[in-house]
């Protein structure tokens, strides 16, 4: 079980936790939380898919307001990545960060390109690859799977 105050992994039977004390037993009590509540706040991979979530969702949101969700999830994304280290949601961050980029560019040749013609075509197809990028992130992440 994981410690609630400092998120140490100790023992199912210690009823302290290893490294700073805390009576594990009565932080459950005191947070009305069960064991397996308390491991899943605690771990480091549910912390990083909690905010994967929302990164997938500020960027679908990015939608409605013009790219500027967009522009806070990329943020986010860049912070949250070192905490995911070494695990699948690295990827899923690294992902992410991708899609906005090379969206961001192409999106700005459609943009320049819209005098010749051929802007608004690049246009619609960056909007649909970029869709296409976000549900397929959020699909493996609901299954908790690296994406490459």
């Amino acid at each position: 079980m994981f410690c609630t105050k400092c998120g140490t992994q100790n023992s199912d039977d210690s009823a302290f936790c290893g490294n700073c004390g805390e009576a594990i037993a009565m932080a459950f009590a005191a947070t009305g939380q069960t064991a397996a509540a308390a491991r899943a706040q605690a771990t480091p991979e549910e912390s990083s898919r909690t905010i994967l979530f929302f990164v997938y969702g500020l960027m679908a949101a990015g939608w409605v307001t013009g790219g500027l969700l967009g522009i806070v999830a990329i943020i986010l994304a860049y912070i949250k990545r070192d905490d995911a280290r070494g695990t699948w949601c690295e990827s899923h961050f690294s992902w992410a960060i991708n899609t906005f980029w090379i969206s961001l560019g192409l999106a700005i040749l459609g943009v320049l390109t819209i005098l010749i013609g051929i802007g608004f075509i690049l246009l619609f197809f960056v909007g649909i690859w970029s869709l296409y990028r976000i549900i397929k992130g959020l699909i493996r992440a609901v299954d908790r799977i690296a994406i490459r």
